[in-house]
């Protein structure tokens, strides 16, 4: 019998972690579930920001335009103003 993806992320990955977690809330110590869980937390942070890294530069972005000058802004708004007043 062929295991699907989600029974093998869920059975493999997900409960021993869970299990672990658990031994620790109940058997050894408060303070070293919240360590294994400041743990995860880090992890999961750096795996999820590297595969965003990834999928950003794999995306082909183009870099952005220049803005326009201050001289020219300044211009523009000048104008803009002078043609409100009117």
């Amino acid at each position: 019998m062929m295991l699907n993806p989600i029974e093998i992320i869920c059975y493999y990955l997900v409960q021993p972690i869970v299990d672990l977690l658990a031994y620790l809330l109940n058997d050894v110590h408060y303070l070293a579930f919240l360590a294994a869980i400041c743990v995860i937390g880090v992890l999961l942070g750096l795996v999820m920001g590297i595969i965003t890294l990834i999928c950003f530069k794999y995306q082909g972005v183009e870099e952005p335009k220049q803005k326009l000058q201050n001289e020219e802004g300044i211009e523009i708004q000048s104008n803009n103003n002078k043609l409100k007043s009117e």
